[in-house]
């Protein structure tokens, strides 16, 4: 599957998964590890580590601040 992953403040990463890749295994191939307040969304909505990934998902990781919470 090939999905894009958005870090407030970073480029975009573009990667491909197998097919039932999660949010976890997406953040991991990207390098990213989340930082105290980080949270993960996928296409919009809050997801979790194991929320399953389909393709053309953005996988956008925001701090409280930038997501204007």
């Amino acid at each position: 599957i090939a999905v894009a992953v958005s870090r407030f403040g970073h480029d975009p990463i573009a990667l491909q998964l197998a097919d039932g890749a999660t949010v976890a295994q997406a953040l991991t191939a990207a390098g990213i590890v989340l930082g105290e307040g980080e949270r993960a969304y996928v296409s919009g909505v809050q997801a979790d580590s194991a929320d399953v990934l389909d393709s053309g998902d953005v996988l956008s990781i925001v701090t409280p601040k930038s997501a204007g919470i």
